[in-house]
C-alpha cells in the first residue's frame, strides 16, 4: 500500500472540492470520521451491503451497451455501493487520510503488513458491529488538539478500520478505490455545508 501517495491525491481532491477553503481543525475533521463510523452503524442496522458482482455487471454491460464508463459507473455505484457498510468504512479511512494529508503527516507504511492487519482483525472476534465501531471511535476520540502531537498515532487509527474491515471480510482498498473515483465526479463540497 502507497498510504503517502493516496493520502496525497486524496487531499488535493478534497481541496479542490472546497473542503480545506476555511483551514477546518483537526476536531472538525475527526468529527466527520466519526459520523461515517456512525453512517456504518446505521447502514449495518438497515442491512446495507454492498452489492460488488452486480455493481461489475452493471457497470460492464452499461459501458458496452454505450460506451460512457463513468456516468454508468457512477450510477452502478449509486446503486450497488453507496451508503453501504463498506463503503462508509472507505468514507472514514478517506476522511482520515484527507487530514493526514492537509496537515503533512507522514505514514509509516511499514505499519501496514498482512499480519499487522490480521491482528487488528482479531480483537473484533469477540465484539458485535457496534461495539467494534465504538472500539474505533475510541481512538479516533483520543486524538488530542491536534493529530501532529496526539498519543494516538495515525497508524494506528487506519489500522483499526483496515482490521475491522478485514474481520468482515471487506476488501476497504478496493472500495477506497472506488468512493475516490466517485467522489471526483461531485461537486462543490459534495453538495453539503461543510
Amino acid at each position: 500500500m502507497n498510504l503517502n501517495k493516496l493520502r496525497d491525491q486524496i487531499h488535493a481532491n478534497a481541496a479542490s472540492k472546497g473542503f480545506w477553503d476555511n483551514n477546518p481543525s483537526d476536531q472538525h475533521f475527526l468529527m466527520l470520521v466519526i459520523t461515517e463510523l456512525s453512517e456504518a452503524v446505521e447502514a449495518d442496522r438497515k442491512g446495507r451491503r454492498a452489492d460488488i458482482q452486480d455493481y461489475k455487471l452493471l457497470s460492464k454491460a452499461s459501458i458496452e451497451r454505450t460506451g460512457n464508463q463513468d456516468y454508468f459507473n457512477e450510477v452502478s455505484f449509486c446503486y450497488h455501493i453507496k451508503d453501504s457498510v463498506e463503503d462508509e468504512l472507505a468514507d472514514a479511512f478517506i476522511r482520515l487520510l484527507d487530514l493526514f494529508g492537509a496537515r503533512e503527516v507522514y505514514l509509516n507504511e511499514d505499519a501496514f503488513d498482512l499480519e499487522t492487519i490480521e491482528k487488528y482483525a482479531a480483537t473484533y472476534q469477540s465484539k458485535s458491529f457496534t461495539e467494534s465501531v465504538y472500539h474505533i471511535v475510541r481512538f479516533v476520540s483520543a486524538t488530542s488538539r491536534s493529530i501532529e502531537t496526539s498519543a494516538v498515532t495515525p497508524e494506528i487509527m487506519l489500522l483499526e478500520i483496515l482490521g475491522f474491515a478485514k474481520h468482515l471480510d471487506i476488501d476497504l482498498m478496493w472500495h477506497v478505490e472506488q468512493k475516490i473515483k466517485y467522489n471526483q465526479s461531485r461537486g462543490r463540497m459534495h453538495g453539503k455545508k461543510y
